[in-house]
């Protein structure tokens, strides 16, 4: 370093100004007085080699210096802060959402699309590895697939059809559930037993639909969206932003050209698909 170094010419030149009234204000105090007893056991310590600091401060009464600025913030935020992170991370240890699965696929079913890309059901594995929340799956015309998420929600999609796959609730946080359902086709929902306390929402053509412990079934074809509820309440939320409760063995038509719509018993069809997925889904939960 050259002669000219402002820093080892100027140490001063480096403090802030809080550092430099702080250093004129040590500069301007008075060193405490030793005690003679302190002198005398000093130079004993010092011949004999026995020189233990931390006592000798203690004895001389001598100020400590005062822990840096760095350490008191560790101290006032840093330990805090530091608890906070693990409760998250136990937490999160602790409160993990489950993932999809794959229950059933036809035997006409000769692949599906998750995200745009083409899975073959001959190895329902890497159908499985690929499902995560947010995941698109669309089915082809006359395939169906079933899927759940470890006893909480079964869908099963059928036909030309498109589903979001929501992400799932957590174990104590998070308690509503959101897709999209689109397409010509038939998507039935049941709701199992640990799905108390959860909320799930579908958005499709021309209605979306709530729900929080049901079995239904939305169907969708190019001019009308058709709800049959089995049991439990739907409740949907027209285009007009009016809304309708659908009970058990109701059926809810909207046609949207139009914007008529009509009210009355859900279709026998209907009835008899959904009461199977309701005994697979008591089985599963």
């Amino acid at each position: 370093m050259s002669s000219q170094d402002p820093i080892r010419n100027d140490p001063d030149s480096a403090l802030s100004p809080a550092q430099l009234r702080v250093q004129a204000l040590l500069r301007s105090t008075e060193a405490p007085a030793a005690r003679e007893d302190f002198r005398i056991r000093l130079r004993q310590r010092f011949s004999s080699g026995d020189f233990e600091v931390g006592e000798d401060l203690r004895s001389s009464g001598a100020a400590r210096p005062s822990p840096a600025p760095r350490s008191r913030w560790k101290l006032r935020y840093g330990v805090p802060l530091a608890a906070a992170a693990a409760v998250v991370l136990m937490f999160s240890l602790w409160n993990p959402g489950t993932t999809w699965e794959v229950m059933s696929v036809a035997a006409n079913t000769a692949h599906v699309n998750l995200d745009g890309e083409e899975f073959s059901c001959d190895d329902l594995s890497l159908i499985q590895a690929a499902l995560h929340p947010g995941c698109k799956i669309e089915v082809p015309e006359g395939g169906q697939i079933e899927i759940l998420d470890q006893g909480k929600l079964v869908l099963q999609l059928n036909g030309s059809v498109a589903v979001t796959l929501p992400s799932l609730p957590f174990r104590w946080f998070g308690s509503t559930l959101e897709s999209v359902f689109t397409g010509r086709g038939t998507l039935r929902v049941a709701t199992a037993e640990q799905f108390a306390g959860t909320r799930y929402r579908l958005r499709s053509a021309g209605v979306d639909l709530e729900v929080t412990g049901t079995t239904f079934a939305v169907i969708q074809t190019e001019d009308e969206t058709c709800i049959c509820v089995l049991d439990g309440e739907v409740v949907a939320t027209l285009p007009d932003g009016s809304k309708r409760s659908v009970s058990g063995g109701r059926r809810l038509t909207i046609r949207r050209a139009s914007g008529q719509i009509e009210e009355g018993e859900m279709h026998p069809e209907e009835r008899s698909q959904l009461r199977e997925l309701r005994m697979r889904t008591d089985h599963i939960s």
